[in-house]
């Protein structure tokens, strides 16, 4: 379970809102890359702030999972996007 250290030290818990970005891809030189980001409230309940990982190390189920609880407390509704590799 993440332990929100940093998102505590810089006022989380106090209202002040923090973003979390995440990325994927091989870079900029290897391909493509899809960033993200997301506030959810300080009260999130602690089944879904358990299952928060980084999503390298998450099956593709356990992201889907995730997909619709963090819909449901993000302040903005979160994209559903689909990817599919390019013929070069």
């Amino acid at each position: 379970m993440p332990t929100f250290h940093h998102e505590k030290k810089y006022g989380y818990l106090d209202g002040k809102v923090i973003c979390g970005v995440d990325e994927v891809g091989r870079g900029p030189l290897a391909g493509p890359v899809t960033a993200a980001a997301a506030i959810l409230p300080a009260d999130l309940p602690r089944a879904i702030k358990k299952e928060i990982q980084d999503s390298k190390k998450m099956s593709s189920q356990a992201r889907d999972d995730l997909y619709l609880p963090l819909n449901l407390y993000a302040s903005m509704p979160l994209p559903k996007l689909r990817f599919r590799k390019s013929r070069r």
